[in-house]
């Protein structure tokens, strides 16, 4: 399954993504949870292929993507 969030915001600069991105795969202390928090639950219960991804550029907004594979007797 495959859900994409998206804006029309002012996106993000190359830094400012890869910093994300980053902060997605690389451990560091901090003291909230959030988008970091979802990805290792994902890679935990799915596996690495799943999570959470991100695409932006400059005055074109951010799509968030979530990958996460169906389960097999769940609604559709």
């Amino acid at each position: 399954m495959v859900i994409r969030i998206s804006d029309n915001g002012v996106g993000m600069e190359p830094a400012q993504l890869a910093a994300l991105r980053d902060g997605l795969i690389e451990p560091r202390p901090s003291n909230g949870v959030g988008v970091r928090n979802v990805q290792e639950r994902i890679h935990v219960y799915f596996g690495l292929e799943y999570g959470v991804s991100f695409e932006s550029a400059p005055g074109a907004g951010t799509v968030a993507t979530v990958r996460i594979p169906m389960i097999e007797g769940s609604p559709a």
